[in-house]
C-alpha cells in the first residue's frame, strides 16, 4: 500500500517561509513608522522634532551618519548626528554638499559640534571614502518647495524597506516641521499684534543703536519729538538725555536700567533699557508716557496735603472763632458808646475793621478746609465768566489790563455752585492782574472756554505776566504760599480755588512751558445735576417788636458769654451765665427762663446732650434754644439744626444778627 503524498511540496514550504519573513519585516517596518509618527507628533520645537525622528530612524535603519539641514530660523542651520567616527574630509564634503543644495555661501557655518546617536562606538574606526557615493539625500518638502534636506549614511545598504523608512522619515519631518513653524509664526504674529497694540513704545535696536523694529506707539512718540524715520537713534537718545541710561546697559553690563525723561514740551516718559540674550548685543527700549499718571499722583499728593492742612486749619480756626466773636462784638458795643469822642471813634473803627479782616481770613480758612458738596444747579460757565468780568472789568481797565474772550458758543451746561465758581475765577483773575503789574504797566488776560470729550468743560486763564518758575509750580496751591510782598496777600486764593474745583469733581493746574506768562486750566465735568431744595428766603425785614424775658447764656468761653449777656442786657433782657451744660441744668432747675442761648460744643456736657436732657425733662424749654457754634467746618451743627428745627448762629456773629435772632425766638415763644 502506497503512502499518501505530502500536502505541500518543498517549494511550497519555502514560499511560506519567505511570506512569513516578509510579513514580519513589514510588521517591524509599520511599528517603526508608528513610533516615528508618534514621536514627531509629540514634538513642539524643530530641535525636538529632529531628535525624535532621527532616533526612531536609527533604531529601524542602522545609521552611521544623519544630518538635517534647514533655514527655518532665517539663518543656515544644521544638526549632525554620528554613531561612529568619520574622517574630517568626509564630513566637510557632506557640509559642502549641503551648502550647494540650499545655496548657502561656501563659508557659512552650518554644522555645530556633532551629536551622538544611540550606540555610538568610537572603536569602529573612522569611516571615509567618497561622500558623493555613500550619502543618501532626501528633500524635506514643505508646501511644494524644499524647506531643507535629510542626509544619511547607512551602516549597510538600506534596501527597499530602508529607503521607504527614509522617505517616511523625511515626510514626517516636513509635515510636522510645517506644523511647528506655522504655530510659531502664528504665535509670533499674535505677539507682534500684542506689542503693536501696546500704548508703550517698544524699540529693538542693535548694539550701535540702529533701529531694528519699532511698534506704532514708539514711532508716534519719536515722531512727536522730531525723530521720525531716523536711521540711527543715538542722536535722539542723546537729545532726550538717555545716553547715560543706554551706556549703563551697553557698556557697564547692567541687565536693566530705568529712568525718566522730559519730552515733547510737557510730556514725561519713563524709559526701560535691557539687553536681549545672545552675542548680538541687541537692546530693548520701552518708552511709557507717564504724564497723566504723574499729574494724578501730584493731584493725589496735593489732596493729601490739603486734607492734612485742612484738619490743622480747622482746629486753629475753630479756636479763633471764640476770641474773634468777643473782639468783633465788643468793638461794635463800644462803637455805639463813643459819642462825640472822635479819636476814640476812629480807634474803634480801626479795631472793628481789623477784627473784621481777621474774621474774613478765618472764614477763608474754613472755606478752604471745609469738605462739603457744592450746591448742584445747572449753570453756564460762559455766564460765570461774563459775570466776573463785568464785576472786575472796570478795575482791570484802570490798571491797564485788557481782557480778551474766546468763549465757545457750544459749551454744555455744568452742574455746580455758580457763586463758588465765580470765586475761583475772581481769585485767578486777581492773581493774573497782580502778576502783570509786577512786570509791566499793561498786559492782557485771555479767557477761553471749550468743550472736551467726557463730556468735560475747560476754562483757561492766560496772562502775559512773568510766569511761574518751575521750582515753585508744585507749591502754588499750598495754603499761605505766596510770592507777593508782605501785606499784599494771604496765600489762600489758589488754595481756595483748588478746594472749590476739586469739590466740583474737577481739576485745576498751572500748565508748564506756556507760550507766555502763566496759563491756568480748570476742567469740570459737564451735565446738569439734581437741584437741591431751595433755602428758605430771608425775612424781608430784620426788625421785630421789642421783647422782654429771661435768657440763660450757656458757653464755656467766658468772654463770649459775657458779650452775649451785655448785648442782650442793653435790650432790657434779664440774663444769667452758665459755663457748661451741667451748670445750665442746675440753673434751669432753680429758675425759669424764656430762652436758652447755648453753644453746641462744650467740654463737660455738649449742647446736644443738654438738649436731649431738656427734651425728656422739660420739652417746652427744648423748643426755646438758640444754638451758637464756632465749629463751622463739620456738619454737626447743620445736622443738629435740621434735627431740632432750631436756629444756629455761627461765630463770630454780628451783634445785630444776635439781637434779631433772640427777639424772633422770644416772639415765637410768646405765641
Amino acid at each position: 500500500m502506497s503512502e499518501p503524498p505530502e500536502p505541500f511540496p518543498h517549494q511550497g514550504r519555502a514560499a511560506l517561509g519567505r511570506a512569513r519573513l516578509r510579513l514580519a519585516l513589514r510588521t517591524r517596518e509599520l511599528d517603526a513608522l508608528q513610533a516615528l509618527a508618534r514621536g514627531a507628533a509629540a514634538a513642539r520645537t524643530p530641535e525636538k522634532l529632529v531628535a525624535s525622528v532621527l532616533g526612531s530612524l536609527h533604531r529601524a535603519v542602522d545609521l552611521d551618519l544623519a544630518l538635517v539641514a534647514h533655514p527655518w530660523d532665517g539663518t543656515p542651520a544644521c544638526v549632525l548626528y554620528l554613531s561612529r567616527p568619520f574622517e574630517l574630509a568626509f564630513l566637510e564634503a557632506v557640509r559642502q554638499r549641503v551648502r550647494g543644495l540650499l545655496g548657502w555661501p561656501s563659508g557659512a557655518v552650518i554644522a555645530e559640534k556633532p551629536r551622538d546617536l544611540d550606540g555610538f562606538d568610537a572603536g569602529r574606526g573612522e569611516r571615509g571614502g567618497s561622500a558623493e557615493e555613500q550619502v543618501i539625500v532626501v528633500p524635506l518638502v514643505r508646501r511644494n518647495h524644499p524647506a531643507g534636506y535629510l542626509l544619511v549614511v547607512p551602516a549597510l545598504a538600506p534596501g527597499k524597506q530602508g529607503l521607504r523608512l527614509l522617505y517616511s522619515a523625511a515626510n514626517q519631518l516636513a509635515l510636522h516641521l510645517d506644523r511647528i513653524l506655522a504655530n510659531r509664526q502664528a504665535e509670533a504674529d499674535r505677539f507682534r499684534a500684542i506689542v503693536d497694540a501696546m500704548p508703550q513704545g517698544v524699540l529693538l535696536t542693535d548694539n550701535r543703536l540702529r533701529p531694528l523694529q519699532a511698534n506704532p506707539a514708539a514711532v508716534r512718540m519719536l515722531a512727536a519729538c522730531g525723530f521720525g524715520g531716523a536711521t540711527a537713534l543715538e542722536p535722539a537718545f542723546d537729545r532726550l538725555g538717555l545716553t547715560p541710561l543706554i551706556e549703563r546697559v551697553r557698556e557697564a553690563g547692567e541687565a536693566v536700567a530705568e529712568g525718566e525723561t522730559h519730552a515733547a514740551e510737557d510730556r514725561i516718559w519713563s524709559v526701560t533699557v535691557s539687553r536681549l540674550p545672545g552675542e548680538a548685543g541687541e537692546l530693548l527700549v520701552v518708552l511709557s508716557d507717564r504724564t497723566e499718571s504723574r499729574r494724578l499722583q501730584q493731584r493725589l499728593a496735593q489732596s493729601e496735603k490739603m486734607s492734612s492742612l485742612g484738619q490743622m486749619i480747622s482746629g486753629v480756626a475753630h479756636e479763633l472763632n471764640n476770641p474773634l466773636a468777643s473782639i468783633v462784638g465788643y468793638a461794635q458795643l463800644l462803637g455805639g458808646t463813643a459819642g462825640a469822642d472822635g479819636k476814640l471813634a476812629r480807634r474803634l473803627q480801626v479795631l472793628g475793621r481789623e477784627a473784621e479782616r481777621c474774621r474774613r481770613i478765618v472764614q477763608n480758612l474754613l472755606s478752604f478746609a471745609r469738605r462739603r458738596e457744592p450746591e448742584r444747579k445747572p449753570l453756564s460757565l460762559n455766564q460765570v465768566v461774563e459775570n466776573v468780568v463785568a464785576l472786575l472789568g472796570y478795575q482791570l481797565r484802570v490798571d491797564g489790563i485788557r481782557v480778551e474772550h474766546e468763549l465757545s458758543p457750544d459749551l454744555p451746561a455744568l452742574a455746580g455752585d455758580s457763586h463758588e465758581l465765580e470765586q475761583v475765577l475772581v481769585n485767578l483773575l486777581t492773581n493774573a492782574a497782580q502778576a502783570i503789574r509786577q512786570s509791566s504797566p499793561s498786559g492782557t488776560i485771555t479767557l477761553r472756554t471749550r468743550p472736551e470729550p467726557g463730556p468735560r468743560v475747560v476754562l483757561e486763564i492766560e496772562d502775559t505776566g512773568p510766569g511761574i518758575p518751575d521750582e515753585l509750580r508744585s507749591k502754588i496751591f499750598d495754603p499761605f504760599f505766596t510770592t507777593k510782598a508782605p501785606g499784599e496777600g494771604t496765600g489762600l486764593g489758589l488754595a481756595l480755588a483748588y478746594g472749590i474745583v476739586t469739590a466740583h469733581a474737577g481739576t485745576i493746574e498751572a500748565l508748564p512751558h506756556s507760550r507766555r506768562g502763566t496759563t491756568f486750566r480748570v476742567t469740570l465735568p459737564a451735565g446738569p445735576g439734581q437741584r437741591r431744595s431751595e433755602a428758605p428766603a430771608p425775612p424781608a425785614s430784620r426788625t421785630t417788636a421789642a421783647a422782654s424775658g429771661r435768657v440763660l447764656v450757656v458757653d464755656d468761653d467766658e468772654a463770649v458769654a459775657q458779650l452775649i449777656c451785655d448785648t442782650l442786657g442793653r435790650d432790657g433782657l434779664s440774663t444769667r451765665r452758665a459755663r457748661g451744660g451741667r451748670q445750665a441744668l442746675s440753673e434751669l432747675k432753680a429758675r425759669s427762663f424764656d430762652l436758652i442761648v447755648c453753644d453746641v460744643k462744650m467740654p463737660d456736657m455738649s449742647g446736644e446732650r443738654l438738649y436731649e436732657e431738656l427734651r425728656h425733662w422739660r420739652p417746652e424749654l427744648a423748643r426755646r434754644v438758640l444754638w451758637t457754634t464756632g465749629d463751622t467746618l463739620s456738619d454737626v451743627p447743620e445736622r443738629l439744626a435740621q434735627r431740632t428745627g432750631l436756629d444756629v448762629l455761627a461765630k463770630p456773629f454780628d451783634l445785630e444778627e444776635l439781637r434779631f435772632r433772640v427777639r424772633r425766638r422770644l416772639a415765637e415763644a410768646a405765641t
